[in-house]
């Protein structure tokens, strides 16, 4: 489970033209670098996956 803060009601997550956002992760410590880049890597796919701006 993955619990993320609305970037939308979260102060400093929106950019102040509101075209780009930050979400924060948060990752194990302890992993070395490919594991840690492969981390990130999973991270950023499942966002683009599951994001979609409100209506």
């Amino acid at each position: 489970m993955v619990t993320v803060p609305d970037p939308y009601t979260t102060r400093g997550l929106t950019s102040e033209d509101g075209q780009a956002l930050v979400i924060p992760v948060t990752l194990k410590g302890g992993l070395d670098d490919d594991a840690e880049e492969k981390a990130v890597d999973t991270a950023a796919d499942r966002v683009h996956r599951t994001w979609r701006k409100p209506s």
